[in-house]
């Protein structure tokens, strides 16, 4: 692992995220929402934000409320393969799997990290980092905790 001053804070509107330095930002070609890819040889971060036209405001509300009912009726585990966190006002449902279908979708490896955060308003931002070899699951999961809704 690099040292701290290796991370940097990415800056992509509605939110903010760190990553590692070396990490490039790759152009992507959005077609009706909000969406960015970051990669380094082994990892693949991506996140895709709808708004509420594609994700309707009365079934976000009701995913928003749902998590932060389940957030606050139990401790989130976060070493568990699913956790609930708090991000300023909002929660997000982060998923730790191995599933072949990332490696059979052209990502670096059957490992992902996955968040999903619904927005009160309708919309919701989701992220998925995927990784070849377990060895980059703590970079993966420090990028994924980092988000931060602005």
């Amino acid at each position: 692992m690099h040292g701290e001053s290796r991370w940097r804070t990415r800056d992509e509107g509605t939110f903010t995220v760190e990553i590692p330095s070396w990490w490039h930002k790759r152009k992507v070609q959005p077609i009706d929402s909000h969406c960015g890819e970051y990669v380094s040889l082994r990892v693949r971060f991506n996140f895709d934000e709808v708004d509420e036209l594609l994700y309707r405001t009365d079934k976000a509300k009701a995913r928003h409320d749902e998590l932060a009912r389940a957030y606050q009726a139990s401790v989130q585990d976060e070493a568990s393969p699913q956790f609930i966190r708090r991000i300023g006002d909002r929660f997000a449902l982060f998923t730790v799997e191995q599933d072949q279908k990332w490696e059979d979708g052209g990502y670096p490896g059957k490992h992902a990290v996955e968040v999903f955060i619904p927005y009160e308003r309708g919309g919701s931002l989701n992220l998925w980092i995927t990784f070849r070899d377990l060895s980059d699951r703590e970079t993966a999961l420090r990028i994924a905790k980092s988000i931060q809704s602005k």
